[in-house]
Formats: structure tokens, sequence, C-alpha cells
């Protein structure tokens, strides 16, 4: 680009020096200001607008890199009034997006939002929507910042969409590749392996090795998520390769890491512990501090799993150390987690229960700040909404009004008596119009009153729902650490008995705290969670197969627990006896609507009920008896082949 600027002159001199400026802007900052200030004095002679605003914004992105927030924020509002007084609105909208990244980096979120939203709202009005798509872009990571995912895929679908149309394959790949990123986030790890696999798709064969790379990365993580290990170990293996091709020093650590993460999950603990190990090796060698404290973070747990105490405790007290000082409350959550678990290896309960408490803390702390954000997000949503609306209606009235004008000049022309009844109905209206604004505001602060109220209400109940979560949570915890210092007995199963019905009552209002729906709970999720956690617990590995076939159906609260229990109760039973040492165990649970009833039955292939089990039912069954009572239900045993028990009842008792 020097050699061109040799030769160029006038306005293609001032563009050529503002390319310079841009590209010194990542690193070379005074270089980058030097050119952008000669390309500002340069536009300025030439009368040059475009190549002026261009010159604010690269100096602004120059101390933005830089660190120096500020200073950048003030060139990039000097742009946008610059723009503004020489009406070039292309300068503008280049002004505004610029602006919103600082507000970004602020974490500024709803400024951010506004300033994107004004260059969207100008790409439009300007039909020039295709300049927008960086800030549509920018838009939907604000709204992900946010908790708001369904609205960052929407933006980022927007974006994906206008790239289509621009034939631009490689950025298209990118806003997929963010939709992928946003379900991962979200664990809706089908959507995320859909939308990871067709960016993948578009850049498979290209140069796009950044764009391939995050889109293969993101297919991978939602695949090992989806137990798809082998397709996830294969993908992974292809982008270590491809790193190692073109010596990237931070995709190369970075992969390293996500495969010690795959072997870990899958108990493949001493290939873990050598990717983990290349991983930090990798990101010290590039002085990377979020991929070292990630590294760390892996071998704390992988260290601990293998029982190799010592080790974790010294990763965990490094990651530790770093996470509090660059303020990575994710990571510390999780280091806490781990640094629960060694303890409890080693016997030591008292610290594993500090370390589990932090854990809590910590976790409570971001859960109170995603919905701190969200309930801000979701409060300005509603003011812009509120404000367009508000133009709407004076804009609809001020046409109104011009109407009414040329009416009663027309009315004029023709007769002076028509013109005095047209002024006596305008009276009429005007003060009809007086009283039904007063209406109107009487109305207004009702409905402002009523939706502070509602939202006062929901809030108390989400806290209500989470401390009876956390508390049963603590009761849990208490009989996991009692039941270990038990001997093998009845009164350890009879604890461990205990902890899966707690685990079935705080299952369900963590689900009530975590959701929109505050009444009512997706029993097709939620026994998908409890299944999961009592085969977990009873330490099944494969030789009992888990089949769940049910519906999407919504329960309250007073149904939903008793029936919770049930279902502990008679999986926890299956798992404990119907199977002995059988190696092709299968325990199936069905829930379904029947008509205006609904129905549970939960069977298995096991060996069938004891002879005269009728005369010595346990406190399980007894439970069970009282729990389809409590629904007005009927229960039905069938001890053909396994065990088969059906619950029906009425609709209107859920």
């Amino acid at each position: 680009m020097k050699l061109e600027l040799k030769t160029a002159t006038g306005e293609k001199r001032v563009d050529v020096l503002n390319k310079i400026a841009f590209t010194f802007g990542y690193s070379k900052f005074d270089s980058a200001r030097y050119y952008g200030e000669i390309a500002y004095s340069e536009a300025t002679q030439l009368n040059y607008l475009d190549g002026k605003v261009k010159s604010y914004v690269n100096i602004g992105y120059s101390y933005f890199d830089e660190g120096r927030i500020d200073t950048a924020m003030i060139l990039m509002k000097r742009s946008i009034s610059e723009s503004v007084e020489n009406n070039n609105p292309e300068g503008e909208m280049d002004g505004y997006l610029a602006l919103g990244i600082v507000y970004d980096s602020k974490s500024y979120l709803d400024s951010a939002a506004w300033a994107y939203k004004k260059n969207i709202a100008m790409g439009k009005s300007l039909n020039k929507i295709q300049k927008s798509t960086s800030a549509i872009g920018n838009l939907g990571n604000v709204y992900r910042q946010q908790g708001l995912f369904e609205m960052a895929i929407s933006q980022y679908l927007e974006a994906a969409e206008i790239n289509l149309e621009l034939g631009k394959a490689g950025k298209q790949a990118n806003f997929l590749a963010n939709v992928g990123s946003v379900y991962l986030e979200d664990h809706n790890f089908e959507k995320a392996e859909e939308y990871s696999a067709k960016a993948y798709e578009l850049v498979k064969d290209t140069d796009y090795t950044r764009t391939k790379w995050y889109a293969r990365t993101g297919q991978c993580l939602a695949l090992g998520n989806l137990d798809r290990y082998d397709e996830a170990l294969a993908g992974f293996n292809e982008i270590l390769k491809e790193a190692q091709a073109l010596g990237d020093p931070y995709q190369e650590p970075t992969t390293y890491h996500n495969l010690g993460d795959l072997f870990n999950d899958n108990g493949e603990h001493e290939k873990a512990l050598g990717s983990a190990l290349a991983a930090l090796e990798g990101f010290e060698a590039v002085d990377s501090k979020y991929g070292i404290l990630k590294s760390h973070t892996l071998l704390c747990t992988i260290y601990g799993k293998v029982g190799k105490v010592d080790q974790a405790f010294s990763h965990c007290e490094v990651a530790s150390e770093m996470a509090q000082e660059y303020n990575h409350e994710g990571s510390l959550k999780e280091i806490y987690k781990y640094q629960a678990e060694a303890f409890e290896l080693v016997g030591n309960y008292k610290e594993a229960y500090a370390a589990r408490l932090l854990y809590e803390e910590v976790k409570d702390e971001q859960l109170g700040e995603t919905q701190d954000r969200h309930i801000a997000a979701l409060t300005t949503k509603f003011d812009t909404k509120e404000k367009e609306m508000k133009i709407q209606v004076q804009e609809e009235q001020l046409a109104a009004q011009q109407k009414l004008i040329d009416q009663q000049r027309i009315i004029q022309v023709l007769i002076l008596l028509v013109l005095l009844a047209v002024v006596t109905m305008a009276v009429i209206v005007w003060r009809n119009a007086k009283k039904q604004k007063v209406v109107n505001r009487q109305l207004n602060e009702q409905k402002e009153t009523i939706e502070k109220t509602s939202k006062e209400r929901e809030t108390l109940l989400k806290e209500i729902h989470h401390r009876v979560k956390n508390n049963l949570q603590v009761i849990s915890s208490l009989l996991s650490m009692q039941s270990r210092q038990m001997d093998e007995g009845e009164a350890k199963s009879a604890v461990r008995e205990g902890q899966s019905r707690i685990k079935s009552m705080s299952l369900i209002h963590q689900k009530l705290y975590s959701q929109d729906e505050l009444s009512r709970i997706n029993m097709k999720d939620y026994i998908s969670e409890l299944s999961q956690y009592l085969f977990k617990s009873y330490n099944t590995g494969e030789s009992i197969k888990e089949v769940l076939e049910t519906e999407e159906i919504q329960l309250d609260v007073d149904t939903a627990v008793p029936l919770g229990l049930i279902i502990n109760e008679l999986i926890a039973n299956a798992l404990k006896y119907a199977f002995d040492d059988k190696k092709d165990g299968q325990l199936k649970v069905q829930f379904a609507e029947d008509g205006n009833a609904y129905k549970l039955m939960v069977s298995d292939n096991g060996k069938g009920l004891p002879p005269k089990w009728e005369q010595r039912k346990n406190m399980g069954m007894r439970l069970v008896q009282i729990l389809v009572d409590q629904l007005e239900g009927e229960l039905q045993i069938d001890n053909s082949k396994g065990t088969s028990f059906m619950i029906t009842f009425e609709k209107h008792a859920a």
C-alpha cells in the first residue's frame, strides 16, 4: 500500500492513507494515528467528507485497540456529529457502528444496542442494508450477552441471509456458526450441531481458515455433548492436523484443550492428561492468560479423577488465583466445584463443604447478574416499543389534523354555514379528545401499576423457588456427607433413597426458577433429567438400557411433585432389585395423555416381583400408593413379563 501511496493523488490518496491507518490500528498505534491524521488533513483540504469521517474512525480504532477507550469514544462521536453537519449519511453509519463497538467493549450494552440500531435503521432507509451486516451481527452479540438468545439468533440469521444474497459465503458461514454457538451455550446441542455443520459446509473447501475452525469446532463440541464420541474425536483431529500444518499458535492449543475435555468426559484420563498438558504448553508459549487459566482448570479435574490429589490441588490453586485476578467468575465456579470433589476424595469433608458453598455462592451471583441483564434488556425493549408507538400515534394525529385543515379550506370556499358547522363539530371533538386523553392517562397509570406489581411478584416467586431448591440441595449434600461415613446396610440405603426423593423435589423448583413459566413444569424434560440422575446414582453402566417415551405435557406444581416422587420410587426400585446381574436389562418410562386423563407406565424386563410381595410392601411401595391416592388415581401392576406399573389419573387433578 505504501507503493500505491506514492502514485495516488486527491481523494484516492486519502483512501490509501485511511487503509494504511486501519491496517496499523491492530498493533502499531502511533503509526495508525500518524497516517490517520495525514488522511484527515488532506481530506479537509479537498473537502472530501467521507475521507474525513473514515480518518476519525480509524484514529478512534487505534486508541480502542490500545485500550484507551474513552478517547476512542470521543473520536467516534465526533465522526458522527461531523457527518450530520455535512449531510454524509454513510459516514454517520460508520460512526454509529464504531461507537457501538466501543460501548460494547465497556459493557454499556444498552448504549451499544442503540448505536447498532441507528446504523441498521439508516441502512434500511438508505436502501443500503448490506452496509449494516456488521451492526446486525454485533447487535446479536449484545442480545447474547444479555441472555436474550432467541433475539440474538434472529439477528445472526438476518445477517447470514444478507451475506447469502451478496454471495459472501465466508461471512454467511461466520454468522451461522454464531447461531450454532448460541445454541451450544443454551444446551440445545441438536440445533448447535445443525447450524455449525451448515456453516462448515459453506467454507470447508475455501481459504476461510478461521471461520472453518470456528464452525468445525462448534460442530465437534455439539457432537461431544450428544455422545457422538467418534465423530467428535475425528473432527477435532482434523482441526488439529490443519492447525499444525498452518502453524496457528492459538488454534493448536485450543484444539488440544477441546480434545482433553472430550477424553476426560469419556473416561480416557491418560489421553486427556496428555492433551491438557499440550494445551497448557501452547497457551504459555503465546502468553494467552485465558487459555492458561482454562488449561489449569482442566488439569485440576483430570488429576482429581485419577486420584492424584496433590497435583489436582496444585492446578486448582493456580487456576483460582488467575480467575480472581482476571475476574473470570465462570471459571472460578468450575474450580470451586473441582476443589470440593478433590477434598471429598481425601476425606476432608469440612474443606469440601466450604468449597461447595463457594461454588454455590458464585453460581447464585452469576444467575442474579444474568437475570438482572435480562430484565434490563426487556425493559429497554419495552420502552423503545412504547416510544415507537407514541411516535406513530403522533404522526397519525398530525396527518388527521392536516386532512381536517384541507377540508375546512374547501368548505370555506363553498359556504360559510358549513364552515360554522365544522368548527362547532371540531370543538366537540376536541372536548371529547381531551376527556379521552384523561381517561387514557388514567388507564396507562393503572396498567403501569399492574405491570410493576406483576413483575415484583414474579421476581419474588422465582426467589422463593430458588431458595427452596438451595435448601433442598444443602439437605441432600448433608445426607451425602453422612452416608459416606456409614457402613453398607439398610440405614445407608435409606439415606440414599432419601437423597433421590429430595432430588426429585429439588429438580422441580430448579426448573421453576430457571424458566419464564413459574406455575407449570415440562414433564418431558423433568422425567429425562430425573431418570439420568437415578441411572448415574445407581451406576448402571451400559447393562441397563433407558427408554423414555414421554410427551410434551405441562403440569402444575401440586401434581408434578407427587408424580415426580412416584417416578423416583419406581425407577429406583427397578434399578435396585429388578435386574441382578442381567446384561440386557431395559427400563422404560412412558407418560402421555389419554383422552381426559394422563397415563404413566414404568416397566422393566427384570425378574419381576417376589412371591407374596403384596403382604410385605416396603416403604417405597406404600409411598407410591399414598401418592397415587393423592392424585385421585388408579394403580395397576402387571408381574407377568418383568414388572409393569400403570398409573392413571384424571386431568382435573392436574
